[in-house]
C-alpha cells in the first residue's frame, strides 16, 4: 500500500518547522512524522495561529490512538486520526487543511534551523519500517502466540462515517445561517425602502402646504 504524502520519516522537529513554515503557511497546514524507536507512535505537526505546533499520537492500551494523551475517538490508524481532524469540531482548535508532501523532503534536502558541529555527521532521517502503514492497526504486544507473531485485534471502523455525518451537519448549519443572513438583509432593505418612501411623502406634503 502506498504511503500517504503527508507521512514523513523520523525528521527532526526543526526540519518539520521549516517545512511547515515555507510559504504559504496557513493555519491547518500539517504533516505527520514517524517517531523513531517506538511502535506506531507519530508526531502530528500543524500550523496553529501562524506557528508550528507538535502533538503526540500514541496507540494506547485500549487499542486506539490518543492525541496528547487524550482520547478523541476510537481511532485504529493514523489515517483515521487525520480524517477526523480534517472536519471542524469543537474539541480540536484548528481543522487540518493542506499538507506538506513528503516529496518536499527530496527537493529541500537537509533543512535544519540549528547548525551542526563539524565533528558530527549529519543525521540521516530513519524511514518508516517496511511494514508500517498508517491504515494498518498497530500490533499490540502482550498477546504473542507460540509462533512468535503478534496477534492483531481488529475493531470495526466507524469514525469515517461519523466524520462525514458531522461534516454534512456542519454544511447544513452553514447553509441555514447563510439563508437567515440573507433574510435579515432583505428585511433591512425593505425597511430602508419603506422609510425612504415615507420621507418622500412627507417632503411632498410639506411642499403642498408651502404652495397653499
Amino acid at each position: 500500500m502506498a504511503q500517504p504524502e503527508w507521512l514523513f520519516p523520523d525528521i527532526p522537529r526543526e526540519q518539520a518547522d521549516a517545512l511547515l513554515s515555507a510559504a504559504p503557511a496557513p493555519d491547518g497546514k500539517f504533516l505527520v512524522r514517524v517517531r523513531a524507536g517506538t511502535a506506531g507512535e507519530c508526531i502530528l505537526s500543524v500550523i496553529y495561529r501562524g506557528k508550528p505546533t507538535h502533538h503526540l499520537l500514541v496507540f494506547d492500551a485500549n487499542g486506539s490512538y490518543t492525541i496528547n494523551k487524550r482520547s478523541y475517538g476510537n481511532f485504529r490508524s493514523i489515517s483515521e486520526v487525520v480524517n477526523f481532524l480534517r472536519v471542524p469540531n469543537s474539541s480540536w482548535p484548528v481543522p487540518l487543511t493542506t499538507f506538506v508532501s513528503n516529496t518536499a523532503l527530496a527537493r529541500s534536502g537537509s533543512i535544519s534551523s540549528s547548525p551542526k558541529s563539524p565533528q558530527q555527521a549529519p543525521a540521516t532521517p530513519q524511514a518508516p519500517p517496511a511494514d508500517y502503514s498508517p491504515d494498518k492497526p498497530v500490533q499490540r504486544q502482550g498477546s504473542q502466540p507460540e509462533d512468535g507473531r503478534f496477534q492483531t485485534v481488529m475493531v470495526p471502523k466507524q469514525q469515517q462515517d461519523e466524520a462525514v455525518a458531522r461534516q454534512r451537519q456542519a454544511e447544513q448549519q452553514r447553509q441555514q445561517d447563510e439563508a437567515a443572513a440573507r433574510q435579515r438583509q432583505a428585511e433591512q432593505q425593505r425597511r430602508q425602502q419603506q422609510q425612504q418612501q415615507e420621507e418622500e411623502q412627507q417632503r411632498q406634503k410639506q411642499q403642498q402646504q408651502q404652495q397653499q
